[in-house]
C-alpha cells in the first residue's frame, strides 16, 4: 500500500490533552471504523484539495481552517475507499452526520482541531461554537509554534 501524502496530527492543548482524539475514543467501535476509513482514504490521501475535488466530503471556511463532513457511512463507501465493511456496519445502519475540523500546515501536515457528531449536536449555534473552538485552538497552535521557533 502506498504512503499517505499528508499526515493526521491531533492538536495537543498545553496540558497535552488531545480533544479531538478524546471525542474518537468515546465513539462505537464502528463509527471509529468508518470515520477512520474516511479520514484515511479521503483526507490523508487528497488533503485539502478534497474540497474542490469532492466537495460533498470538504469544504474550505476560510483563514485556513477546513470542514471534513462524514454523512454516508456505509458499506458502499468503504467498498469506494478499499476497506472492508463490518458486519455490524452492514446490519445496522449508523446515523451519523460526523464533522472533523482541521488546518493544513505545510505540505504534509493535516491539524485536527475538533470534532462532533451534527446528528446528536443539530443546532446551527453548537456548529458555529465548534468553528470558534477549532478557531480558537489553531491560534493557540501557531503561536507556540511560533514561540518554538524564536531564540
Amino acid at each position: 500500500m502506498s504512503p499517505r501524502p499528508y499526515r493526521l496530527e491531533f492538536y495537543e492543548e498545553a496540558s497535552g490533552d488531545a480533544p479531538v482524539e478524546r471525542w474518537l475514543q468515546k465513539l462505537s467501535t464502528i463509527e471509529r471504523y468508518a470515520l477512520g476509513s474516511a479520514l484515511d482514504g479521503l483526507l490523508q490521501r487528497i488533503g485539502p484539495e478534497l474540497a474542490m475535488l469532492r466537495p460533498q466530503y470538504c469544504s474550505s471556511l476560510g483563514a485556513g481552517l477546513y470542514e471534513f463532513r462524514l454523512e454516508d457511512v456505509s458499506e458502499e463507501l468503504l467498498r469506494q475507499l478499499g476497506k472492508k465493511a463490518r458486519k455490524a456496519l452492514v446490519r445496522v445502519p449508523i446515523k451519523a452526520l460526523f464533522r472533523v475540523f482541521f488546518h493544513p500546515h505545510g505540505n504534509r501536515l493535516l491539524l485536527l482541531l475538533a470534532a462532533y457528531d451534527k446528528a446528536k449536536q443539530p443546532s446551527p449555534a453548537y456548529q458555529n461554537k465548534q468553528i470558534g473552538l477549532a478557531r480558537k485552538r489553531l491560534t493557540d497552535w501557531q503561536a507556540r509554534q511560533r514561540r518554538r521557533r524564536s531564540p
